[in-house]
């Protein structure tokens, strides 16, 4: 596979995963549990953030600076959660939650500014 289609594959899961973090709380049903939503960031990321992960151009420096203000957050919101989470609305309640919403919904923001990238084949992006 071309590296470059397999980037902007990632960067696109990453796109979905900020919005599913926005969104999530507002979810009358979420299709997974809190659980899943916090263990699903290691999926995409290796940690600590290196931007050597993240190559120009499928990522620009905003992007990689968001991503990593993110994964500040998220690691500050694993610290302070309960291992055994019984109700999201526990965590709800915590002011790391809010943050990290507020940290995805900053990416988010960063990311929408570029899009998506197509997944079939490698594009000329600029970073």
């Amino acid at each position: 596979m071309d590296p470059l289609v397999l980037e902007q594959r990632i960067r696109n899961r990453l796109i979905e995963y900020v919005e599913w973090v926005v969104e999530y709380q507002a979810e009358s049903e979420p299709r997974l549990g809190m659980g899943e939503l916090l263990n699903q960031w290691e999926d995409f990321i290796t940690r600590p953030i290196c931007e050597a992960n993240f190559p120009s151009p499928v990522f620009s420096a905003d992007e990689i600076q968001s991503l990593k203000r993110l994964d500040d957050g998220w690691e500050l919101l694993c610290f302070a959660t309960p291992k055994h989470v019984i109700h999201d609305s526990e965590v709800f309640k915590m002011s790391e939650w809010e943050a990290f919403v507020a940290c995805a919904a900053e990416a988010a923001l960063t990311f929408h500014v570029r899009g998506k990238l197509p997944e079939g084949m490698s594009t000329q992006v600029s970073a």
